[in-house]
């Protein structure tokens, strides 16, 4: 025998409501849904969007690293590097050799570049039955995710238990 409540009965027939009237994404049924957002992974210098230097096991973008170089004091060596060389442009791969040079010449360990590019992933732990659920995720938990972490439906694909049991659900008066 069901022992249900008033409150169970009531989020019930909102549930069964919700999911009759939100939108499908194009998805088809039984769909629910998960988020995506975008890490970063390594790839070659022919097809990156950014490069970061890899040192004593830390990764630095260019800023990061001339702040490193002011905090173990070197500041005047990279002003002068600097008008020596000009500003380095970050986004033209080819010609930051010379920056990696003099940070290394100043550092303790040797540093490389390291490519990446940013790429979509579906994040694991994630499942809402409605969208507007994962929407309320995103807003109470961004600090977990990027700028970039969205919705995303999906399809529960040859799950006859799910699509049974979400039938049911929007079948409730």
């Amino acid at each position: 025998m069901l022992n249900l409540d008033e409150s169970d009965v009531l989020f019930l027939k909102e549930l069964a409501e919700e999911l009759r009237t939100q939108e499908h994404d194009c998805q088809a049924e039984p769909r629910f849904w998960a988020l995506r957002d975008y890490q970063d992974v390594e790839s070659s210098i022919d097809n990156c969007e950014k490069k970061e230097l890899y040192y004593d096991t830390e990764l630095y973008s260019l800023e990061d690293a001339k702040e490193y170089l002011i905090d173990i004091g070197y500041e005047n060596e990279l002003k002068d590097f600097l008008n020596n060389y000009g500003e380095i442009d970050y986004d033209y791969f080819s010609d930051d050799d010379e920056f990696l040079e003099f940070f290394n010449d100043k550092a303790k360990y040797d540093a490389y570049w390291i490519y990446t590019k940013s790429e979509p992933v579906i994040l694991p732990n994630t499942m809402f039955l409605t969208k507007q659920e994962a929407k309320d995720h995103i807003r109470l938990n961004h600090y977990h995710y990027t700028d970039k972490v969205h919705t995303y439906a999906m399809t529960a694909w040859r799950a006859p238990k799910v699509d049974r049991l979400l039938k049911i659900l929007e079948k409730i008066k």
